[in-house]
């Protein structure tokens, strides 16, 4: 069976896409919704969204060359980078090495994940940083702490589709700035 007629039924569709380390979960099953009654013709993107455009773009174009399959493909893209902690394992076998340390001291506060990195015996990296952040603002930074963990919890129910109101987004972000101007503040005067 040709794919001839199956692309001339396709309606043309113009296809850009926002970054946001999130975008790789939620584009790629949108994706494969869309390309069953859309033609992509311009692909953009940004960020994540550039790579999901690009993947876009390399499908279409698996797809005009006859392999119908390549759109389904993209479900398990997302399946595998919707694994319990599959995104922040990207995140830090990509970071540079002066980030580890950083990463590994930031993650299990804003997530259950703990790197047997940071808890190796002798790093001392990690209560270093923390005891810095600490001194600036003893009592807002268990509180910045809560609400960078509430925003990821919140990121990642948005991904995963399970956030039934997106102002709580917005809402706990400007929360997050107030507190880091107040550590800001303290951190002047002192």
């Amino acid at each position: 069976m040709s794919t001839e007629p199956q692309q001339q039924q396709l309606s043309p569709c113009d296809l850009v896409m926002k970054g946001g380390s999130t975008s790789g979960i939620v584009y790629p099953p949108v994706i494969a919704e869309l390309s069953q009654k859309y033609r992509f013709m311009n692909i953009g993107g940004t960020s994540a969204g550039a790579i999901a455009a690009a993947v876009t773009a390399s499908a279409e174009y698996g797809r005009q060359c006859g392999h119908i399959h390549d759109f389904s493909l993209l479900n398990q893209l997302s399946d595998d980078l919707s694994q319990s902690g599959r995104l922040l394992e990207l995140f830090r076998s990509t970071a540079p090495a002066h980030m580890r340390p950083v990463l590994d001291t930031l993650l299990p506060l804003v997530s259950n994940v703990q790197s047997d990195d940071a808890n190796a015996e002798g790093d001392q990296s990690a209560p270093a940083l923390a005891g810095a952040a600490l001194t600036v603002a003893d009592h807002l930074a268990p509180e910045l702490l809560d609400l960078l963990k509430a925003q990821f919890g919140l990121r990642m129910q948005l991904a995963t589709q399970q956030l039934s109101n997106s102002s709580q987004i917005s809402k706990v972000r400007r929360d997050i700035a107030r507190v880091r101007t107040l550590i800001r503040e303290k951190a002047v005067q002192q």
